[in-house]
């Protein structure tokens, strides 16, 4: 990274010698702070770097591998709260893979209880098949289908249906999954 004497920033945009231009987020004149607007806008910068940063950490912990920026900045100006562009790693190992997809179904389970308890059925059920289908297809070795309250959503919704339907719920959602890959794989 190479420090510049711009006070407009961007996004990391390489060179072609692949070295980035760092443009400060704040210059700090040590004799200003003492001025009460000075400090509060420095104090402010800060605080609004953080909450990207927090949010980047948030995903590492996540097992997304990525980083998120605002698009455009300036020096000793907060920057936007939303509006940043992601740069991702795009071949994560079968290991990354696997924690990312993991959180996501944790998320997904925690989703369908917060729909359930807001009356928003259908996405419970629909967030609970997601579920279903990441432990599945792409987390066998961690755990057997549906789980938690998902399981019970699931339950809930049959037991509402005719008992010869019932065992037909279960064998729709295969098939209806099958013929979502065929019509994928086909193109």
């Amino acid at each position: 990274m190479k420090l510049t004497k711009t006070y407009a920033g961007q996004s990391t945009q390489a060179s072609l010698d692949y070295k980035f231009l760092l443009v400060p987020i704040l210059e700090i004149e040590i004799s200003r702070l003492s001025d009460k607007t000075y400090w509060n806008n420095a104090r402010h910068v800060l605080l609004r770097w953080i909450d990207w940063e927090n949010r980047n950490i948030s995903n590492i912990r996540n097992g997304l591998l990525g980083w998120e920026m605002p698009a455009a900045y300036k020096t000793n100006e907060a920057p936007p709260e939303a509006g940043g562009v992601q740069q991702w790693f795009m071949h994560p190992s079968a290991q990354q893979m696997a924690m990312a997809l993991s959180h996501l179904s944790k998320a997904l389970e925690f989703a369908s209880v917060q729909l359930h308890a807001r009356g928003q059925l259908v996405a419970a059920v629909e967030a609970t098949l997601l579920h279903r289908y990441l432990y599945q297809n792409l987390l066998p070795n961690q755990s057997p289908g549906v789980t938690g309250i998902g399981s019970f959503l699931i339950q809930e919704l049959l037991s509402k249906m005719p008992p010869h339907k019932q065992t037909y719920f279960f064998a729709a959602i295969d098939e209806i999954q099958q013929k979502l890959e065929e019509a994928i794989n086909a193109l």
